[in-house]
């Protein structure tokens, strides 16, 4: 049995379709769980029925009415009614899970709620909102190791967007430590600590990824179901080289989760980097149609490229159009597609320099020594680095020894695949 995600559901949510089979054929599912809710007073009366996407014919429905400070315990009620419909009668372990919850208190679970809510949006003022949320949260409830842990998390995926990284990074540590302290064996304490240690190697200046793939090891032994950890675990497997593992990473966050953009974008990334690059368009595409506007410039970027490589430069100069900053970057490879060499110079000498940008545009145009001498210029032995070399944009200085020595000193360290 699978079972469509949130991702997948959540756009259809506000159409005013009421085809089931439509939507059964839109989500491949065979059932549909749907429900409403209405405030009465004090109490909230919530009416849950399961119909078959073939038919429309209903094979379930109950009601449930409980008070507006009982909310924790009505999401299990549902939730463990829901189950029993579908597959009987549950173990006293599988509902002993189901039953677990981050804090007991209804305005802290009410904030921690928001806050999974904005996280799941990944764009910059979403996780900002998902920041607060989940803070207040914590402070509601400061016993909590789950509510201190889904802080951290919210605070490396900040981090990640370049927003105060040192500091949230630090903010991200110390609220997995104080997780750790409340309960040792918190997987999402762990996946933090993971995060925390894979973003510092950037910032340091570092490449050692050890410390970042024991702690995601760590929280996947500790929790193997989370697709947020195999996500984590195949970013660091994915910059440490190890691409078949890295792969494989993704692939699972992606059985457990499949609508979760993020992820196939960084598969998109991975199948770039090894030449497949029909395979990325389809990844990238599925990104944005899963989640529309999910990090709608970089993805652009990436099937920029992936189109040109294509052949296909109607497209790539409409992927263009919604590239935003990375515009600049990108003209010049437009230009030279359509055989004008030197306007494609010309963009290219716009660019400012010394970039990373500008030495895959040059390089591009042929120009590889002078990219090379840009790119010993502006390149030092960093993770971000290391990325930017296995780009296939690079794919014409691959053969210059200067090149290879600077994927050498680059190349991460101390990782035990």
């Amino acid at each position: 049995m699978s079972v469509a995600s949130r991702y997948q559901v959540r756009r259809y949510a506000h159409q005013a379709t009421t085809d089931p089979a439509s939507l059964g054929r839109a989500l491949n599912v065979s059932t549909l769980v749907t429900g409403t809710l209405r405030g009465l007073g004090a109490s909230l009366r919530v009416s849950i029925e399961m119909i078959s996407a073939a038919s429309g014919a209903r094979l379930w429905g109950q009601q449930f009415e409980r008070t507006s400070d009982d909310l924790l315990h009505l999401q299990v009620a549902i939730a463990s009614a829901v189950a029993d419909s579908i597959a009987g009668r549950l173990q006293p372990a599988q509902r002993k899970a189901l039953g677990t919850a981050p804090t007991t208190l209804p305005a802290a679970y009410d904030h921690y709620l928001r806050g999974r809510y904005y996280l799941a949006r990944r764009t910059g003022p979403a996780v900002g909102r998902a920041v607060q949320e989940l803070a207040e949260a914590s402070r509601l409830d400061p016993r909590s190791a789950r509510l201190r842990a889904e802080l951290g998390v919210a605070y490396s995926v900040y981090a990640a967007f370049g927003r105060s990284q040192d500091s949230l990074l630090q903010l991200a540590a110390a609220a997995a430590d104080a997780a750790l302290r409340l309960d040792s064996l918190s997987a999402t304490a762990w996946l933090v600590r993971a995060s925390t240690f894979y973003l510092s190697q950037t910032a340091e200046r570092s490449r050692d990824l050890s410390r970042a793939a024991g702690a995601a090891q760590r929280s996947l032994s500790l929790d193997s179901l989370d697709p947020e950890a195999w996500h984590v675990y195949g970013e660091i497997l994915m910059d440490a080289g190890a691409d078949d593992a890295a792969d494989s990473a993704y692939r699972r966050a992606l059985a457990l989760d499949p609508g979760r953009a993020v992820t196939l974008e960084r598969l998109a990334r991975l199948d770039q980097y090894r030449h497949r690059f029909e395979e990325a368009l389809l990844l990238l595409d599925s990104a944005l149609a899963v989640e529309p506007g999910f990090n709608e410039y970089g993805v652009q970027y990436r099937r920029f490229h992936v189109l040109l490589r294509l052949g296909r430069l109607a497209d790539a100069r409409q992927a263009l159009e919604y590239a935003g900053v990375f515009a600049t970057w990108l003209r010049p490879f437009v230009l030279l597609a359509a055989n004008d060499s030197a306007a494609a110079l010309a963009a290219a000498d716009s660019i400012p320099e010394p970039s990373m940008p500008a030495v895959v545009a040059i390089a591009a145009l042929g120009q590889t020594d002078r990219a090379m001498t840009m790119l010993e210029a502006v390149a030092s032995p960093t993770l971000s680095t290391y990325k930017y070399l296995r780009l296939p944009e690079m794919d014409p200085l691959r053969g210059d020894p200067r090149f290879q020595r600077l994927v050498a000193a680059s190349q991460p360290v101390g990782f035990v695949r």
